[in-house]
């Protein structure tokens, strides 16, 4: 029976029974739900106008069935929805059912729907099998809170059932965007140390990145991330000064975990760490358009990150015999192919000069056409 129909049941002045829930298994179009059901008395201190506030709660890590929910202990976990109508701003599993105007004898004489849940769209802390319970509020106007689930052991029972979560967690995520960030440090460390010392602005380029990548973290975990993350930098160091620092290795793993967002950040910190100087090393191009190519990224996305990047180097201090490099000449290519590249080069560049307001960069920007036009005579 639907929910509002069901509230036309709602009888007056009649004893119910207590207020008990039922959670069903259905399939809802392609998703497998789970229904959460309510019968019995609604249990209000004072007639209000009532709604239904549900969250999910992972107690998968608690040591028994009867310890009682408790998020600060770090026992209790929150659980996430990938459904925005079903999350709070912060992401975690929410959802608010309006019942309307209730007096302190009313009630439900059958079952009715009180939450559906997408399994699929749940996100706990960690892959697996996962013991979670359904926290139901009854909060009437300004919030007051008339009744929780969490307080009375019988129906905290009820609202229980294990779930086999196949995909990774949002710990399991956090994790692995902790080794992404970790491996980005150390690939930074490399190009930085392609030529065999580590100018102390590059260095300063990479510790900048750790600190706007560990912002966004509470103070605790902002301290562990920002020691970890040094130590990958002083270690890397040391490895590319030794020669011993696998960077082949580094960029599989990151290949392997980073999602696309976390492969532009490195690419464009790469590119920070090489500009940072004023003047691109060809160890250093060539390193990172090997690194450009591994990791199979959008050509116009990397071609902003690039030109971004190169707008800050001093190209008059520049090697001739960087020409291909910093155009992104492919030297495999006829005469004819690469005449129509720096073509399109030249227009790219040439239209930023007729748009830039700022006199730098138009400066830089008609420092590229003239490396344009040096190509061209070298192509011709």
């Amino acid at each position: 029976m639907g929910f509002f129909k069901s509230l036309g049941n709602a009888i007056f002045g009649v004893t119910l029974d207590e207020l008990e829930f039922r959670i069903i298994d259905q399939k809802l179009e392609s998703l497998d739900v789970k229904i959460v059901q309510a019968r019995g008395l609604i249990p209000v201190r004072y007639s209000d106008n009532i709604k239904a506030v549900c969250s999910i709660a992972d107690r998968t890590e608690h040591k028994n069935s009867s310890e009682e929910l408790n998020f600060k202990d770090g026992n209790t976990l929150p659980v996430l929805c990938s459904y925005e109508s079903y999350s709070s701003p912060s992401g975690v599993f929410n959802f608010e059912q309006d019942i309307g105007f209730i007096n302190d004898n009313n009630g439900w004489t059958d079952w009715v729907q009180l939450l559906v849940i997408p399994l699929q769209l749940l996100i706990p802390a960690n892959r697996g099998e996962r013991k979670f319970e359904v926290v139901v509020f009854l909060n009437g106007r300004e919030d007051t809170t008339h009744y929780a689930s969490l307080l009375n052991p019988t129906n905290s029972n009820q609202l229980r059932f294990n779930y086999f979560h196949a995909s990774r967690g949002f710990n399991d995520i956090n994790k692995e965007v902790n080794e992404t960030n970790d491996l980005t440090v150390k690939i930074a460390v490399a190009i930085a140390m392609s030529e065999g010392t580590l100018d102390d602005k590059e260095g300063n380029t990479i510790k900048n990145w750790i600190i706007n990548t560990i912002e966004i973290y509470n103070e605790k975990t902002k301290q562990e991330l920002k020691e970890k993350f040094n130590k990958s930098f002083k270690e890397s160091y040391k490895q590319a000064k030794d020669g011993k620092l696998n960077l082949g290795k580094n960029i599989r793993r990151f290949e392997e975990i980073a999602d696309e967002n976390a492969k532009y950040k490195c690419l464009d910190l790469c590119y920070a760490v090489m500009a940072a100087d004023g003047v691109a090393a060809p160890e250093e191009l060539e390193m990172i358009e090997q690194i450009s190519s591994s990791l199979k990224l959008n050509t116009e996305e990397l071609s902003k990150i690039r030109d971004s990047n190169l707008a800050q180097l001093n190209t008059k201090k520049m090697d001739s015999d960087n020409l291909e490099v910093l155009l992104n000449i492919d030297t495999k290519q006829s005469k004819s192919e690469i005449k129509k590249h720096l073509n399109k080069e030249f227009q790219k560049w040439n239209s930023r000069i007729n748009t830039i307001t700022n006199e730098m960069e138009k400066k830089k920007a008609q420092e590229m056409i003239d490396l344009i036009s040096t190509a061209r005579k070298k192509y011709k």
